[in-house]
């Protein structure tokens, strides 16, 4: 991400600022950002679908 600048890789302390980005991208809440990863995310895995209920 920009932000970062030259510090190096993207680590999972940037991932709120990256949802948040593109919630304001796409135009949408964060609860149906999470919605949608949670889906995506059980579809491309089903096994994670168990651990998530």
């Amino acid at each position: 991400p920009v932000w970062i600048g030259h510090q190096g890789r993207n680590s999972p302390v940037q991932l709120k600022r990256i949802a948040e980005e593109l919630c304001l991208i796409r135009g949408l809440e964060t609860s149906q950002l999470i919605e949608m990863i949670g889906k995506n995310s059980t579809q491309v895995l089903p096994k994670l679908a168990h651990l998530c209920t």
